[in-house]
């Protein structure tokens, strides 16, 4: 089974939380519903954002919200709980290289009570990647779970709404900025244009805690495009090991819409010399309301500055 190229579930940095770990199996806030789509309040803390999820019609925990995830994943230990046996094998490249993995099916599975189409979920050691996170989670729910419905990703409002889909969504925001979203690998990518370089693709990355990360290859290119000379080493953990970066400031780039200066930027690259893909993360699209249609393939993105909200 031919897999996503990408799992960017640890495109997070090794940052100590600085919020309250709330229990993964606390009772949570219930969904709001409307005739025509479920609201689900999410819990964001240190730049990642999490989901509560349900498997078999019981709580199974908080979940990575990650659309830069081109497949979903189950930790090992709520596998077990729920006695799911392996039914293959297969691979993922993350941040830092390839990594293999059990498949296991995950058939009936829902957010705020709304039904996922059943996956080959990867099994996954995710204590390794929660420990940099704000609280343990149970699972990655990635974006292809998503992309069949017309869903919104509202940071502000720290929510999660869920709709039918349809080829004339209905409601949409005036204010929004509409851009064609394309596939790669099983996850979102969106035009960036960076001052001083030529256009890239960046994954629509709502797994990553930071601003936005690009190929070293890069800057190598188009040198100009960083705000200062000297860059800041630094690293993140992911599928496939460490990833070792160099950190610095994008002078300013335009992505949704909106001209964005001084965004934080990591450059990184594979040790097998593999092409890395960029992504845009939290510290970016915390601005903004995300509202995903058409099968996944339009974004209407909605800046919210501070003194809007």
């Amino acid at each position: 089974m031919a897999l996503a190229a990408l799992l960017a579930c640890a495109a997070c940095e090794t940052t100590p939380p600085t919020t309250t770990r709330p229990s993964s199996e606390a009772t949570k806030p219930a969904p709001t519903r409307t005739p025509r789509a479920v609201t689900v309040p999410l819990h964001i803390a240190d730049g990642h954002v999490f989901v509560p999820v349900e498997v078999d019609g019981r709580s199974a925990g908080w979940w990575l919200l990650d659309t830069g995830a081109g497949i979903d994943a189950i930790g090992m230990g709520l596998s077990g709980r729920l006695g799911l046996e392996p039914v293959g094998r297969s691979s993922a490249r993350g941040i830092a290289g390839v990594e293999q993995f059990d498949l296991v099916a995950v058939e009936r599975w829902s957010v705020g009570g709304v039904r996922l189409r059943p996956t080959r979920a990867a099994r996954l050691n995710v204590h390794r990647f929660s420990r940099s996170m704000a609280i343990p989670v149970q699972g990655i729910l990635g974006f292809a779970a998503l992309r069949s419905l017309d869903f919104t990703i509202d940071y502000p409002a720290s929510t999660l709404t869920l709709r039918p889909t349809s080829t004339s969504p209905q409601g949409l925001d005036p204010d929004a900025h509409t851009v064609n979203v394309r596939h790669r690998g099983g996850v979102p990518r969106v035009l960036a244009r960076p001052d001083g370089g030529s256009p890239i693709g960046l994954v629509l990355d709502t797994g990553a805690n930071g601003g936005i990360a690009m190929p070293t290859r890069y800057l190598v290119e188009f040198p100009g495009i960083v705000s200062v000379d000297a860059l800041t080493p630094s690293a993140s953990t992911g599928v496939g090991g460490v990833s070792r970066q160099h950190a610095g400031w994008l002078k300013r780039v335009d992505l949704l819409g909106v001209a964005h200066p001084q965004v934080p930027v990591r450059f990184e690259g594979s040790p097998d010399g593999h092409a890395t893909v960029g992504r845009v993360g939290y510290d970016v699209l915390r601005h903004f309301r995300l509202r995903f249609t058409h099968g996944g393939t339009r974004l209407h993105a909605t800046h919210l500055p501070p003194d809007s909200r």
